[in-house]
């Protein structure tokens, strides 16, 4: 190749490289001649804290030249601003007046010279009425009865994002008690209430609709309708005293209908488990029963009594007061389960309580313990 080509060739790719680097200035230019952007210093941290109709949020700052935090949220056309003046540590706002909704807030920080910062992203809740209609009070599983002055409440399930009941009730001084209730605790006992004389027992149900919070959400107070036990006699089949198991076992004031009722005691040929309550139980197979008559005070009374089956038989037991039907019970399993007839009305006098098995085919068994009575107060 010959010289004079050899520089006509380095002559052109000079120019080229000349010309893209005069477009790559180009692209950068504007920016250049707008001169340098400097920004302000972010916000550390920010942990929000859910509330009813508003929210808190609590900003964590290092840096020592923020002079305000603007705060937007709805697509940055609501906003406050926090004016921080330069001070660093923990600061709370509180944004009130707000909408039940989720929402995404920006916080960006303007330092003494006008600088802004990127801005630094957090989403947060607010809660109001539809939250609040979605709550409900804990279930209280069983009646509440009071037996020699001692108050006993059985508690259903722990609610979802439910945190405790205030239980209020009027001590023996006539002052008024609030019992404060975890939602781990199944069973509550007051032993300082005067329920026969004040019978204003009332709970509600606490609620945090997420971990951090400012508000705490209730519900309205609910009366818990209270039942004094009454005992029945011989109601834990205690009396007479039998070995294994006995049909129709004497002297007693329990009358046993049918060849299938009677007695078992713990441990005996019908596989029973332990006795909820001391260590014989009522025996009712088929259609056999077991029935008492005594005196009862006039009110407004229900039957409570233990009941299982016999392994993995399919008993079930009508119970009746007089000749009326109060209740229907099937116990699931061969563990001894709480049963509750209906509420019935008793005039003063003898009246007639009845236990029935419903099952007539095969040997179906189940087993009957701890009877007593509530009466209403």
């Amino acid at each position: 190749m010959k010289l004079s080509n050899v520089y006509i060739i380095c002559i052109v790719l000079l120019a080229f490289f000349m010309q893209s680097c005069s477009k790559m200035n180009d692209l950068h230019q504007k920016y250049l001649d707008e001169g340098e952007i400097i920004y302000a210093a972010k916000v550390d941290s920010v942990a929000p804290g859910a509330g009813k109709g508003r929210i808190q949020f609590e900003m964590f700052i290092r840096a020592q030249r923020i002079e305000i935090v603007r705060i937007f949220w709805n697509d940055y056309t609501d906003s406050i601003d926090v004016q921080v003046g330069n001070q660093t540590g923990v600061m709370k706002v509180l944004i009130e007046n707000m909408a039940e909704k989720s929402y995404i807030f920006q916080f960006v920080s303007i330092d003494k010279f006008g600088h802004r910062s990127l801005p630094f992203e957090v989403t947060g809740s607010v809660y109001g009425d539809k939250f609040q209609s979605s709550l409900s009070n804990r279930d209280i599983k069983i009646k509440t009865t009071l037996v020699a002055g001692e108050l006993t409440i059985t508690w259903g399930g722990a609610v979802e994002k439910g945190t405790r009941c205030d239980v209020v009730y009027t001590n023996v001084t006539g002052a008024q008690v609030t019992r404060k209730v975890p939602m781990s605790e199944t069973t509550t006992v007051i032993t300082d209430g005067n329920f026969l004389a004040n019978k204003d027992l009332k709970y509600r149900t606490l609620f945090l609709p997420e971990v951090t919070v400012v508000d705490t959400f209730y519900t309205d107070f609910k009366a818990i309708p209270i039942a004094e036990v009454i005992s029945v006699p011989n109601g834990g089949f205690e009396a007479p005293s039998i070995t294994g198991y006995s049909m129709n076992p004497q002297p007693n004031v329990w009358t046993f209908t049918g060849t299938g009722a009677g007695m078992q005691r713990n441990g005996s040929p019908y596989g029973a488990n332990s006795a909820p309550e001391g260590v014989q139980t009522a025996l009712i197979q088929r259609v056999a029963s077991i029935s008492q008559t005594f005196d009862f005070t006039a009110g407004n009374f229900a039957l409570n009594f233990m009941a299982a089956q016999r392994g993995n038989e399919a008993q079930s037991f009508e119970v009746y007061f007089d000749n009326t039907l109060i209740g229907l019970c099937k116990p699931a399993t061969a563990n001894f389960e709480y049963f509750v007839s209906n509420t019935f009305t008793v005039t003063a006098g003898p009246h007639k309580i009845t236990i029935a098995g419903t099952i007539a085919s095969d040997d179906n068994s189940g087993f009957i313990d701890d009877v007593k009575l509530l009466l209403d107060l």
